[in-house]
């Protein structure tokens, strides 16, 4: 069985803090994986989706910070990036508590397809920067 939500090399930074918080990140996301593939996704969509929100405002706010310091040239392209995750974040948490049904499912999608490829692409251009200097 496929689990989306498995740390490994590829997405290693070599920036300790960040690789922290990514994995924390993969920890939710598993929770919630495992959760539905069990039947069990309504049960803690709440939790996750409240720990999702605290974790991704305080996790892009640190890297900012860190390509603020470090003057990263594409700071406003990857600032831009974080805003539109966090809106369909925001989205799904709203339409979670309309009572919206699937949205277990969509969510999981999302941080697999947006979340996984943000942290592949966009993340690794800035920690590539950040490790070169």
């Amino acid at each position: 069985m496929d689990h989306p939500f498995l740390w490994d090399e590829r997405y290693v930074t070599k920036i300790n803090e960040i690789d922290h918080q990514h994995q924390e990140f993969f920890q939710m996301a598993a929770q919630l994986d495992s959760a539905h593939r069990n039947g069990r996704a309504d049960s803690i969509i709440d939790e996750i989706l409240d720990m999702l929100v605290e974790h991704m405002i305080s996790h892009f706010t640190a890297e900012e910070y860190l390509m603020e310091q470090h003057r990263f040239p594409n700071l406003t392209a990857h600032r831009h990036e974080h805003r539109m995750l966090a809106q369909k974040l925001a989205n799904f948490n709203l339409s979670h508590k309309a009572g919206r049904p699937n949205t277990p499912s969509s969510l999981l999608a999302f941080l697999q397809s947006g979340m996984l490829e943000h942290i592949l692409k966009a993340d690794k251009e800035y920690t590539e920067f950040l490790n070169a200097r």
